[in-house]
């Protein structure tokens, strides 16, 4: 039975707050429409980070032109969401997202009308659209085959350069790596991605990482990182580790729970709470029931 003493009224009710969910309630208070979200968001955190378009299709065939994807969706699911949008609007959305995240200081970066490589901590590439902006040096990298330097920290389960190393060694012969302690975890036998990367949001810390890293930048022209450069202060824990090494750095995305997805989830989330058109309502909704058409 519906409480009628704890109604809320607003014009659109989302149902989900994963990813699909947030960016709908995007697009709604963008546009001063009132709106209920609703569900729990802590799934985003298990994302990489990354936004594909069709960076597969058909099934099994990875595609560096989504566009092109785009339309044998349209021609092979008639009903398909694709098939009631245009290109235009496709393109037109995913800068309203990146505008929507840079406002939160949250920087995403995309080739307009292709896909992109990107290399994984599994020794892997993987088609996407649009990465953070820490990770497009690596992007570069990759497509340069630029003479790149992989760091890998002792203790830290998820991410192995030397795999990586050996993954692309053949179609990337410049690459290198090396493992190092990460300043002050000598003495513990696992490190965590949360952990290093909220110590990297301080200055200090990202002074006595690029002293660590420094002797191994040799004729390097790329330094490639865990997906951990700062919490809260990705961007500037980049750039400043880009003076102290002398080099464009990147970030390599890692297995979840992944650093660059809480940087996405909490970015949304804060953007969204503080606008006045939305409300959230961070339960599962288990049934739904219309009382009135008014």
């Amino acid at each position: 039975m519906a409480d009628i003493n704890n109604v809320i009224k607003t014009d659109l009710t989302i149902i989900g707050s994963g990813m699909a969910g947030m960016a709908a309630a995007v697009f709604a208070v963008n546009r001063g429409i009132s709106t209920t979200l609703t569900g729990r968001s802590s799934s985003i955190h298990f994302a990489s980070g990354l936004m594909d378009l069709m960076g597969v299709y058909p099934p099994g065939i990875q595609n560096l032109d989504p566009w092109s994807a785009i339309e044998l969706v349209r021609k092979d699911i008639v009903n398909h969401p694709y098939s009631k949008i245009s290109n235009k609007d496709i393109s037109t959305a995913l800068v309203e997202i990146i505008a929507f995240l840079k406002d939160q200081g949250l920087f995403y970066q995309r080739a307009a009308y292709r896909n992109i490589d990107v290399i994984t901590s599994v020794g892997t590439l993987k088609k996407t659209h649009m990465v953070p902006q820490t990770m497009w040096n690596g992007v570069v990298a990759f497509e340069t085959k630029a003479t790149t330097l992989l760091v890998d920290f002792t203790g830290l389960k998820i991410f192995s350069a030397k795999q990586m190393k050996s993954s692309f060694r053949s179609q990337w012969p410049g690459i290198k790596s090396t493992c190092i302690n990460f300043p002050d975890t000598e003495h513990l036998e696992e490190v965590l991605p949360e952990h290093l990367s909220r110590s990297l949001d301080l200055s200090a810390n990202r002074i006595k990482l690029a002293e660590r890293v420094k002797p191994f930048v040799k004729e390097v022209k790329y330094v490639g990182f865990p997906a951990m450069l700062g919490m809260y202060k990705s961007k500037e824990a980049v750039e400043e580790m880009e003076k102290l090494l002398g080099v464009p750095v990147f970030e390599i995305p890692t297995p979840p729970v992944s650093v660059p997805g809480i940087r996405l989830q909490e970015s949304l989330k804060k953007g969204l709470e503080k606008n006045v058109c939305l409300h959230f309502l961070p339960e599962v909704v288990k049934d739904v029931e219309i009382l009135s058409n008014g």
